[in-house]
């Protein structure tokens, strides 16, 4: 489902996690992608011919569907009995997963569903109030972990894209003007960045990233001295990697002093 996503990986584990917490025999993980509906990308435990007509199949908001009623409501949907529920429309879905029982639950953020999650059981056997509650909340948190890996994306692209232009210079400044700063990045800081200061940091010719530092709207540019500066902290920074284990960096990251 979609090759090369990093966010596929995390969208199994949820998947699996949220059916173990509530005792689901099998689920799908849906989001919500540039056409407005919900793509099923992620399963567990699900035949491969349910998971193909799922894939085949995005849902659109709606109370036809388990997932189409979840998102549209922005909340937990328990169907006790899928073959008893009059609004139910995906019949051949049914006959294909021989599913009873459904809960489905958005992935909100902002108050919008980006996503949502479908947990299906082959017999009538209702969810508790308890399990319902359990993967609710569980779902709160798997949002972040989509958001985390969606900016994660989003950085390493940018570091990415400006390595291009990065790699045979010391340093660069961007102006207003330049359409080359991505705001996006810096508003998740609260931030909203006028003048960007660029350095790549290299090691043995090889590029392993940049540095940037943002100045607000109405601030003055950076001076030659800055710019200088800059380049030379980028350059002990290299150092300083090459001389450290990993795991001494990877401590340094995680636990800030």
């Amino acid at each position: 489902m979609g090759p090369g996503s990093r966010v596929e990986p995390v969208l199994e584990a949820i998947v699996a996690t949220a059916a173990r917490l509530c005792g689901a025999e099998f689920a799908l993980a849906y989001v919500r992608k540039e056409d407005g509906l919900y793509h099923t990308v992620a399963a567990n435990r699900a035949d491969a011919e349910l998971v193909r007509y799922a894939v085949e199949h995005p849902l659109s908001p709606g109370q036809g569907s388990l997932i189409g009623r979840a998102t549209l409501e922005g909340g937990p949907v328990h169907v006790e009995d899928c073959l008893a529920d009059p609004d139910y429309a995906y019949p051949e879905f049914q006959r294909i997963g021989r599913f009873r029982t459904m809960l489905g639950v958005p992935l909100m953020r902002d108050g919008v569903a980006v996503g949502a999650l479908g947990l299906l059981r082959s017999s009538v056997s209702p969810f508790s109030q308890a399990q319902i509650e359990l993967v609710t909340t569980f779902a709160d948190q798997a949002v972040i972990a989509i958001e985390n890996v969606r900016l994660f994306q989003e950085v390493r692209a940018r570091t990415d894209e400006l390595g291009e232009a990065l790699r045979q210079q010391t340093a660069i400044e961007l102006g207003p003007d330049s359409g080359a700063i991505d705001q996006t990045i810096w508003k998740t800081l609260g931030l909203e960045v006028e003048v960007l200061l660029c350095s790549p940091v290299h090691q043995n010719r090889r590029y392993l990233g940049a540095i940037e530092l943002g100045r607000a709207a109405g601030a003055e540019k950076f001076n030659p001295g800055q710019v200088n500066a800059l380049a030379y902290i980028c350059e002990q920074f290299a150092e300083f990697i090459a001389d450290q284990p990993l795991d001494s960096i990877a401590e340094a990251i995680l636990r800030p002093s």
